[in-house]
């Protein structure tokens, strides 16, 4: 979907109408984003949003394996995961590349081209989201946090973008409060400042 177009300004508006409406229940709402996010996604090319999911299942059904207390050797665990997540990013970005370096080296001492060229374009978000869920895992991992238990609030830490800009640690710990608003500070007897 482009910005400058009028789709752009109607589906905002509408995301803005259904997130208004939903917004007493929290579930619904990140599910509202969550949807939402996922059709703006699909806009750019449908068939990315299998990478999408598949990167956002692996790392919230592969967390709790690697989480602080469970049996086995959850370091292979760890890297096995990461290496998963890793792959796609590695293929969808490189391939072309990798591909078609190799079949330059192979015309040069005479053979023919083995590895095909793809020409898959450039896939919106996929270092972005695949780091997410990468330091989600390695946080888990250490006990930093514990596995999220619900999928959709997983799911929109995952994809949303508008956390971008906060950086990896305050996403994480909004995703683990489920999406929730952060407590409000303590109240003291003494008054700020009187120290």
């Amino acid at each position: 979907m482009e910005f400058h177009r009028l789709g752009y300004p109607i589906f905002l508006w509408g995301v803005f109408v259904l997130s208004a409406a939903a917004r007493r229940s929290t579930m619904a709402r990140n599910l509202v984003l969550l949807l939402a996010s996922y059709a703006f996604y699909a806009f750019a090319d449908p068939r990315y949003l299998a990478l999408l999911f598949g990167v956002t299942a692996v790392s919230f059904f592969g967390a709790p394996a690697i989480a602080p207390g469970r049996p086995g050797a959850r370091r292979a665990k760890l890297a096995a995961l990461v290496a998963f997540e890793l792959s796609g990013l590695v293929f969808f970005k490189y391939w072309d590349f990798a591909a078609g370096s190799f079949n330059l080296l192979a015309d040069s001492i005479g053979k023919e081209p083995l590895l095909p060229l793809l020409r898959v374009g450039a896939v919106v978000g996929i270092s972005f989201y695949t780091f997410q869920a990468i330091g989600y895992l390695v946080d888990v991992y250490r006990g930093e946090v514990e596995p999220e238990r619900e999928a959709v609030p997983f799911a929109l830490f995952v994809d949303s973008s508008r956390r971008s800009s906060r950086g990896r640690s305050a996403a994480r710990r909004s995703s683990s409060r489920n999406g929730r608003r952060p407590r409000p500070p303590a109240k003291t007897k003494y008054p700020p400042g009187s120290s």
